[in-house]
């Protein structure tokens, strides 16, 4: 007797508004999946297949998964705050089908290694996660890690996350890495030799109370 597991299976989404900015889509659509992809798209009651089971999309919204490109999914070595498998859970329950994790934990992903652990099955994700190591050893601002290394273990970018790079020549080395393997880097824009002690925004109100000032010129992507 056949294993019904190994039946392709599909689903029928009714009635459900679809969105999808890259195909200019942005209405009431049935929509039917098979084997975990599109089959078929077409205005209500159009659609020319049958499916193995309907799903009554009426008042929802079906758009393409997606992408959390700045997660903190706390694990290695914080798991009592969060887990990836209980991350990704939260993600899927929200529409997103993939993350990328900021290696902002305890050790830093700063290493091949730790790259490779957070992709492993035993993980027990259950949406996309995409990997983006440190861009300097323990994110520590100091000597940049092994771009090319960390690539190839799976990473999609770098950045020392809620830290700055601050020297000028590491940062301009980390820039021309960048552009020659193709790889990302996430920049935290803020001077923290400027911002040490400051509990507001610098300005009218802040002079009044005799409060340090955040100023301007310490986040570059304030002036913008």
């Amino acid at each position: 007797m056949p294993n019904d597991k190994s039946k392709p299976t599909s689903l029928l989404i009714k009635g459900g508004h679809v969105i999808d900015p890259a195909n200019k889509i942005d209405g009431p659509m049935d929509v039917l999946l098979r084997d975990g992809q599109i089959a078929e798209l077409a205005p209500p009651n159009k659609i020319r297949g049958g499916a193995d089971e309907k799903f009554d999309g009426r008042g929802l919204i079906v758009a393409p998964g997606f992408i959390d490109l700045h997660v903190h999914l706390r694990e290695p070595g914080q798991n009592y705050k969060e887990t990836i498998a209980s991350g990704t859970a939260a993600a899927a329950a929200g529409g997103f089908t993939s993350v990328c994790c900021m290696p902002n934990t305890i050790p830093v992903v700063d290493s091949q290694e730790w790259v490779a652990w957070l992709r492993q099955p035993e993980r027990g994700a259950v949406v996309n996660v995409f990997p983006v190591a440190a861009a300097t050893h323990a994110s520590k601002g100091a000597v940049l890690t092994d771009f090319r290394g960390l690539q190839r273990a799976g990473a999609v970018a770098v950045t020392d996350d809620g830290k700055p790079v601050l020297d000028n020549e590491v940062m301009r080395e980390c820039l021309r890495l960048s552009g020659e393997l193709s790889f990302p880097v996430v920049q935290h824009a803020e001077d923290t030799r400027q911002t040490e002690g400051c509990p507001m925004n610098d300005g009218p109100t802040s002079f009044r109370l005799g409060l340090r000032g955040w100023k301007a010129a310490a986040w570059p992507i304030a002036k913008k």
